[in-house]
């Protein structure tokens, strides 16, 4: 009997119906195969693990959490064995890396990162920038587990890192909100087992992750530096657990029973992120189009405004002709911070036919333009 009363239950449930919303609003078959490639090795290789340990075949919760993660994080392209990498650095970084008998590392985000630094697999964050879906269940989720603390220190650390880079490079303030990867945030910063228990070191510790990732994109770390921030800041969990307290009351059990600082923290951070809704979809914003008839050379230029070039960026374009894709084009970093230029020969296009050219963001969005050989 499936206990929905149980917050990982409802965490699953939410993460599935989240992709299913995903794959109507943009139906690829490389999609749907590469969740299921995640959830089937995920629960094979922990199932076979629990088997020769205890005899008994059996999975847990967490690792159909892990396997729904590892299902939006790594790219649809990837090949199968790419998932089953990723499947076993987790449940081996779940089983073996553990201290003091509980996990030191978020198992995902070991398993998701060490397969993009050994093996190069690509990622695309899937539904990062969904807010409508990822506010309601992020604030109810943290709410839940009681680890707003976390969110609100990464929120804070990061706008304080971020509004005075946005004003020395004379950027927008409305830009920050498009530098923040709110599935991470929501599900994979908060996993309550690798994060502090009590409230200044799990402030610390979100506040941590904040700072680092923002170092390691300014530095040009090319291996997710989310998942690499986070996981050491993970490390560091021991010692940021013996920051004092100051004595303040936990979070009681119940609402009734919850601190009015505490629930002030919660509608503070909700308030935070409704008014900064309207910059969150991030698709490319212009596509120009240019194709010579002589040389038959197609140059685009994707208009795609970024904080960093190499961990948000134009992760492929499609070329079509008359209607159907022709080419497929990936990247793995944009040419700059601005714009992603592509050059392709189409010796076959005549006067008269449609050409199209479509950019899609490496978290969310896609734009297409086309244009008619004169």
């Amino acid at each position: 009997m499936i206990n929905f009363k149980s917050i990982k239950v409802q965490i699953n449930s939410f993460l599935a119906v989240f992709a299913v919303f995903l794959y109507l609003k943009e139906p690829r078959i490389a999609f749907l195969t590469g969740f299921f490639w995640a959830i089937l090795f995920s629960v094979l290789i922990e199932a076979l693990w629990l088997f020769l340990k205890t005899k008994k075949l059996r999975a847990t919760d967490g690792i159909l959490t892990s396997g729904l993660i590892i299902g939006y994080v790594l790219s649809a392209e990837s090949p199968w064995w790419m998932f089953l990498a990723a499947a076993a650095f987790t449940v081996g970084v779940k089983r073996l890396l553990r201290f003091h008998g509980k996990n030191l590392l978020n198992p995902a985000a070991a398993g998701l990162f060490l397969a993009a630094f050994l093996l190069e697999g690509s990622t695309e964050w899937k539904g990062a920038y969904a807010w409508y879906f990822l506010f309601p269940a992020g604030l109810y989720i943290i709410y839940k587990i009681k680890k707003t603390e976390i969110v609100l220190g990464y929120f804070m650390m990061s706008l304080a890192l971020f509004i005075p880079q946005a004003l020395i490079q004379g950027s927008s303030l409305l830009n920050i909100p498009w530098y923040f990867n709110y599935f991470f945030i929501f599900i994979m910063l908060i996993e309550p087992k690798t994060t502090p228990p009590t409230r200044w070191p799990k402030i610390a510790f979100g506040a941590g992750v904040a700072l680092l990732i923002f170092l390691l994109t300014e530095w040009g770390f090319q291996y997710e530096p989310e998942l690499f921030a986070l996981l050491v800041v993970n490390a560091l969990v021991p010692f940021l657990n013996k920051i004092p307290d100051f004595k303040f009351k936990p979070i009681q059990k119940t609402s009734q029973e919850m601190p009015m600082k505490n629930r002030k923290i919660t509608l503070f951070l909700c308030g935070l992120l409704i008014a900064s809704t309207t910059a969150f979809a991030h698709p490319p914003s212009d596509i120009k189009i240019q194709f010579d008839p002589a040389t038959k050379l197609l140059t685009a230029v994707i208009e795609h405004h970024v904080s960093n070039p190499q961990t948000h960026y134009i992760k492929k374009v499609d070329i079509g002709l008359n209607g159907k894709e022709i080419k497929m084009l990936p990247f793995k970093k944009q040419d700059d911070n601005t714009t992603q230029t592509v050059e392709i020969m189409i010796p076959e296009a005549k006067k008269g036919d449609t050409l199209s050219v479509e950019g899609y963001c490496n978290l969310s969005g896609k734009l297409k333009k086309e244009i008619k050989v004169a």
